[in-house]
């Protein structure tokens, strides 16, 4: 009688553990991860994103639903009237429990008058035009975080500060620049504790050639599996997940921007430029 009891409760254990797991995996499932902002966010970096970006290995190390609206060359105002004004934006993040935000790069970066900054600032000189994009990302910023904030209080917002990827004379430039978005993040977050959790990217990934992309500017396929553990090791601080090394479903391509936009012999003259301006092997 002992025997068929102790049988009889070990099977009852095994049948609540196997129920517990199911509902947590469950649970899991119904996890809906966002990816929003720019370039980096889309995954620009490598030419199969979908399968390889930092956002799809996220996804599919911990078995979350997945979403993906980054587009490049956005900046703040874009991302600011995407929160606004864009219905099926809105509905995902109405919806979504984790939202990975990259954002503010391109402020400086596709402004019309970037080359006059850029001089500006390797002289050491914040320009007039300079501070004004400064002042707008920050206002825009705060409203991004207001909306998404407002559409959903619930959920989990990860920024990630920006990356520097040049290098040299140039490189100086651009890090003044992502040093001031990342001061942007950071003090807002001083502001407002509990607004949203940091993954920081650019310690991470500043200063390691042997994550960018060959346009000189994006994650390749390592820097975006770097990414992607960065984000892990935050859900599973936050008690999101389990899992702090990415699961591959598929090997990264390398993306090449410049020959696949101009063609081989021309791409790989510009990329030659490019690359030795910013401080990369240029061959």
């Amino acid at each position: 009688m002992k025997t068929i009891k102790r049988t009889i409760s070990l099977l009852l254990t095994f049948a609540l553990l196997f129920t517990l797991a199911a509902t947590a995996a469950a649970q899991q499932a119904e996890t809906d991860y966002l990816l929003m902002g720019d370039s980096i966010a889309q995954g620009f970096g490598v030419k199969n994103p979908e399968e390889a970006s930092y956002g799809a290995i996220v996804a599919n190390t911990n078995g979350y639903n997945y979403y993906n609206i980054g587009r490049s060359a956005r900046t703040t105002e874009g991302l600011l009237i995407q929160v606004t004004e864009n219905e099926y934006a809105r509905s995902l993040i109405k919806d979504a429990e984790i939202i990975s935000l990259s954002i503010g790069g391109n402020d400086y970066f596709t402004d019309e008058g970037v080359v006059g900054i850029a001089v500006g600032l390797v002289a050491g000189i914040e320009t007039p035009r300079y501070k004004q994009l400064t002042a707008n990302m920050i206002e825009n910023f705060a409203k991004i975080i207001d909306e998404i904030k407002a559409l959903n209080p619930d959920a989990v917002i990860l920024a990630q500060t920006v990356l520097c990827s040049w290098y040299g004379l140039l490189g100086g430039a651009y890090k003044h620049g992502t040093n001031t978005v990342n001061d942007m993040i950071y003090g807002y977050l001083e502001e407002h504790p509990g607004a949203y959790e940091i993954v920081d990217v650019a310690t991470a990934m500043n200063g390691h050639r042997e994550y960018i992309a060959r346009d000189s500017v994006h994650p390749n396929a390592e820097g975006n599996i770097v990414i992607a553990r960065l984000v892990l090791q935050k859900l599973k601080e936050l008690g999101l997940g389990e899992n702090t090394e990415p699961v591959l479903i598929a090997e990264g391509i390398e993306y090449d921007y410049y020959v696949e936009e101009y063609g081989e012999a021309a791409g790989k003259f510009i990329g030659f430029i490019v690359r030795l301006a910013t401080g990369h092997n240029p061959f």
